[in-house]
């Protein structure tokens, strides 16, 4: 799995993992302070060339090629977790989070291995891998009170918002309107 991968995994389930066993507030703050530094450490890339490159040269094994020139996608990952954490109710931001950490890179590597059939900048297998994972976690996460028929909405918003080619970036747009959506029918 290359790094990028591994790192979304990890990195994305950090936060909504523990907001099942900390309390929300401390979630929160320490959510906003990972953002804020990481928003920070972007402003600081644009304005000083130097980091910029020490970023690049550290960092490149875990960026796609327009975070070169834009913020990361864990930038947008970070804002869109404060944003579902801070807004939604927990079942449905976590559980939107959790779907967006894994089954973004399964999508990911399933569309690169096994991707025949285009749509748009993605591939049919990729969006059905995509989907059958957040059904699986869907239906685990029902263990935790969330309702199936609402988790499996939640993963039909996000493959949808995850396969369609957005302006916004995904890892900030699929979280939010996957989360949106549960919370809908909470």
């Amino acid at each position: 799995m290359p790094w990028r991968h591994l790192w979304h995994l990890l990195a994305g389930l950090a936060f909504p993992v523990a907001s099942y066993f900390l309390p929300r507030p401390l979630i929160l703050f320490g959510l906003g302070a990972v953002t804020l530094a990481f928003l920070l450490g972007e402003g600081l890339r644009r304005w000083r060339p130097r980091v910029n490159r020490f970023f690049l040269t550290h960092l490149s094994f875990i960026l796609k090629e327009n975070e070169r020139r834009s913020l990361t996608g864990a930038t947008y990952f970070l804002i869109g977790s404060l944003a579902a954490l801070a807004l939604l109710p927990q079942e449905a931001a976590a559980a939107a989070l959790i779907y967006t950490a894994v089954a973004d890179p399964a999508a990911a590597v399933v569309g690169q291995c096994w991707g025949r059939h285009r749509l748009w900048e993605k591939s049919l297998e990729g969006s059905l891998a995509f989907l059958g994972v957040a059904l699986a976690l869907g239906a685990a996460l029902g263990r935790s009170g969330l309702p199936f028929p609402v988790a499996g909405m939640g993963a039909a918003v996000a493959t949808a918002i995850e396969l369609l080619p957005l302006p916004l970036d995904d890892n900030l747009s699929v979280p939010l309107a996957s989360a949106g959506a549960m919370s809908w029918l909470l």
